[in-house]
């Protein structure tokens, strides 16, 4: 069993899975990140099943951008199967209104929501800071 540690309300494992590979961003190659993208983003099933894996290994939760085309519809494949893991979303920096990604995000049921951290940093450096408060 996987010791867990509150989250606000919630109860997170203290092992959290990103979503990095399933949606092909690997930080190493551009090899590996096509290798990802060949076998989850192009296999929806894939990710389902992955999914599935998490919790029978007694994850509980993963962390994954919230972006309309990829993991809300994976989640709500997921769930269709009866699936069960909490989710925290992170803004998807290629939306041009963060506040209605918000909204939509936030209608898929994630436990939190946080905003994309390099596109806080960017707006750090443009002196724009203040546009990430809101």
């Amino acid at each position: 069993m996987i010791p867990t540690i509150p989250f606000g309300t919630h109860r997170v494992t203290r092992l959290v899975s990103g979503a990095n590979p399933l949606t092909g961003v690997s930080h190493w190659s551009a090899r590996r990140s096509q290798e990802m993208v060949d076998y989850h983003v192009a296999q929806p099933a894939n990710v389902v099943a992955y999914l599935h894996q998490l919790v029978r290994h007694g994850v509980n939760t993963i962390q994954a951008r919230g972006d309309y085309h990829r993991v809300l519809h994976w989640m709500e494949l997921f769930r269709r199967e009866h699936g069960e893991i909490q989710w925290i979303a992170q803004t998807a920096s290629e939306m041009h209104d963060v506040f209605q990604n918000i909204r939509v995000i936030a209608r898929a049921g994630p436990i939190a929501i946080y905003h994309h951290g390099s596109q806080t940093d960017q707006y750090w450096r443009n002196g724009q800071i203040d546009k990430v408060r809101d």
